[in-house]
């Protein structure tokens, strides 16, 4: 990465739109012959499912457009959209009469507006320079430094790719899906620090109050702690009280200045990051605490069952630690503490989750990690331990040994199974001698191999 100044940031900036702008004039003219086609067919015969359709294409134009600089198609689109708002609704509240009424109205009254549509999106195609394509190179060469893992959940093919590279170039690792499942695969798959989320592709069909992935996200998977920022066309303020509800913690109506998005994304995420701090880090080490891990245990074995993969349990202690407390001070104890830590957090992958158990002890988690694996790592560690000391101060260098006991997860085995057996691993690695590690093992008879 190297850095920009403020004039190439706006080059890059600007070049982004403009590309994103021509790439969806192009999108639009498709969508605006789809819906003359959808109104041809339903002035033959009224299919709710057509209407539907229809009002849903109608809907996201009004509020991707005017993003993308296409101000007027959007309030074109916005009085269409007023004209079969009805058919979002649940058709049940209406009698056939109503409905057929409602219909005729919304078939006269958006025809003409339907036409000036179609001429405002030629229009727009006429005058736009279609000239070579704007080069923004790449945007890894420009990133800020927010950093972060976002997930954008948006049905609109541009404007998802113009979110996902504005925000690359702002520094996040950005994932995009177009509708629930590939999102919720994603969910499984990463851990996000926030969510964008369309709202149209979150509302269940009948009744409309009910958010399933918004729902999914904070209930089913046990995540409600990320931040979600709904992004809406509707500025309808029972739709935003129903998202707050549901959990969501941002609510944007579209069409929206990128700007005041991205300082919310910014704003939720550094929240949230300040909560995580206070709420899950070991004051001490500067290590996760026994509350995150008790959070996240459960998560990391959701995806390894989702995804048949591996997952291992290490469960660390310091041999002899209270003597040192006794014998140096609890001063040096705690110095020594937050030095091995640090060489804990240093020798695991980031993938790897490293908490502070309680005292000198220690637990580390590894997705996607078998139990010989595990053991490779804590013998390189217990090396290093071995050879160098862990405490170097003006007036001595203090050294360390370490026990640890390792299990890996298996189908049948509960969370708090799992955990004692890593407990009694540790247990029988203390009882050998200390300074070396056991694995669980349930294909030798105690259970316990060295």
């Amino acid at each position: 990465m190297r850095q920009t100044n403020d004039r190439e940031w706006e080059e890059v900036s600007g070049a982004l739109f403009e590309n994103s702008r021509r790439q969806y004039i192009d999108q639009l003219r498709n969508q605006v012959e789809t819906l003359r086609l959808l109104m041809e067919q339903a002035a033959e015969e009224a299919e709710l499912e057509q209407l539907r359709k229809f009002y849903h294409i109608v809907h996201m134009i009004k509020g991707s457009a005017p993003i993308l600089g296409l101000a007027r198609v959007g309030a074109i689109a916005a009085r269409i959209a007023e004209w079969w708002e009805w058919t979002g609704r649940d058709y049940a509240a209406f009698g056939e009469g109503v409905l057929y009424q409602r219909y005729r109205q919304s078939l006269e009254g958006s025809r003409y507006l339907l036409e000036h549509l179609w001429l405002e999106a030629e229009g727009c195609a006429d005058t736009f320079d279609w000239g070579k394509q704007q080069s923004t190179g790449d945007l890894s060469d420009y990133r800020a430094s927010n950093g972060g893992r976002i997930l954008v959940v948006e049905e609109d093919a541009v404007l998802r790719r113009y979110l996902a590279d504005r925000l690359t170039l702002e520094g996040y690792e950005v994932h995009c899906a177009s509708d629930r499942e590939t999102a919720l695969t994603l969910l499984q798959r990463y851990d996000f620090q926030l969510v964008t989320l369309e709202l149209m592709l979150d509302l269940e069909p009948e009744p409309r109050s009910r958010h399933g992935l918004l729902t999914s996200i904070k209930r089913e998977f046990g995540l409600e702690w990320i931040p979600i920022i709904v992004l809406s066309g509707n500025g309808d303020v029972q739709d935003k009280i129903n998202c707050l509800q549901a959990g969501a913690d941002d609510y944007l109506t579209k069409p929206f200045q990128y700007e005041e998005l991205s300082a919310r994304i910014y704003r939720s995420i550094a929240k949230s990051r300040a909560y995580e701090s206070m709420a899950f880090q070991d004051p001490l080490t500067g290590l996760y605490n026994r509350r995150y891990f008790d959070r996240q245990v459960q998560i990391e074995v959701n995806r390894a069952q989702n995804r048949l993969g591996n997952i291992t349990l290490v469960l660390i202690d310091i041999d002899h630690f209270k003597a040192i407390n006794d014998n140096y001070g609890h001063s040096t104890g705690d110095s020594l503490l937050q030095s091995f830590s640090s060489l804990l957090k240093a020798s695991f992958r980031q993938a790897d989750i490293v908490a502070r158990w309680g005292g000198e002890e220690f637990m580390v988690i590894m997705p996607n990690t078998t139990e010989s694996e595990a053991e490779q790592v804590i013998d390189s560690i217990m090396s290093k331990v071995r050879e160098n000391p862990v405490l170097r101060e003006a007036t001595a260098d203090y050294s360390i040994t370490f026990s640890a006991g390792v299990a890996q997860w298996v189908q049948d085995v509960t969370i708090e199974d799992w955990i004692m057996l890593a407990d009694y691993a540790l247990y029988k690695a203390k009882r050998n001698g200390r300074n070396r590690l056991s694995r669980y093992s349930r294909k030798r008879r105690g259970g316990v191999e060295q």
